[in-house]
């Protein structure tokens, strides 16, 4: 599902999901996901929707292009995949990670994280596997930590909002935040230039205190 919100502040999109998909394709051919899992960074440079899209997206496209060069990696441009006001998008394949508003400066840092399966917080739009409290989940662990271990992320729902557990690469310990549940609301824009005078209400997560686990 793609999440509302980029850098950890909520903004509605265009569409409100795409299909969940099946865990079992974080992994070609069987093989479990690695530094050196084939990926792919698909980037929408579709400029009929939005003109954001085309201005912004070929720099990138052509960074992450020279960047893959004799890695196990290719680059693709893609057609409106939603999310216009986030101009350039970009779907990392196969972790699923969302990113918007990349700028030619965060392409190598989203570059290095994907290999290292680690996010990086200011860009991230969500995951295509994961519910909604489980994007807000790992944004706001990742924003806590450079380390974090994607795979211990766990949230629980409660009556002020949920508690994310997880931790760091290689630490026992298990850290805890706790979230509070807030209705905002937001105006519609259908892309980057194109307010459409609506306002819609959602629910945002904000980062209350640290508690011991």
């Amino acid at each position: 599902m793609f999440l509302y919100f980029c850098g950890g502040e909520l903004l509605p999109n265009t569409i409100s999901s795409v299909p969940r998909l099946s865990p079992n394709m974080l992994t070609f051919n069987g093989d479990e996901l690695s530094e050196n899992s084939f990926r792919i960074f698909a980037i929408c440079t579709d400029g009929k929707k939005d003109p954001c899209c085309a201005k912004f997206a070929y720099a990138i496209y052509s960074k992450l292009d020279e960047l893959g060069v004799g890695l196990d990696s290719q680059s693709v441009e893609i057609s409106h995949p939603g999310g216009c006001r986030f101009a350039p998008t970009l779907l990392c394949i196969p972790s699923g990670n969302c990113y918007g508003w990349v700028s030619p400066s965060v392409v190598a840092p989203l570059f290095e994280a994907e290999k290292l399966q680690i996010i990086v917080p200011n860009n991230y739009r969500g995951n295509l596997y994961h519910d909604e409290e489980m994007c807000w989940a790992v944004y706001f662990a990742a924003s806590e930590t450079p380390r974090l271990d994607l795979s211990s992320v766990r949230y629980s729902i409660n009556k002020q909002g949920m508690a994310v557990h997880y931790r760091e690469h290689n630490q026992l310990q298990e850290k805890v935040l706790e979230l509070v549940a807030k209705s905002k609301s937001f105006d519609l824009h259908s892309g980057c230039f194109q307010p459409e005078g609506r306002r819609i209400e959602r629910t945002v997560y904000q980062h209350v205190r640290n508690v011991d686990a």
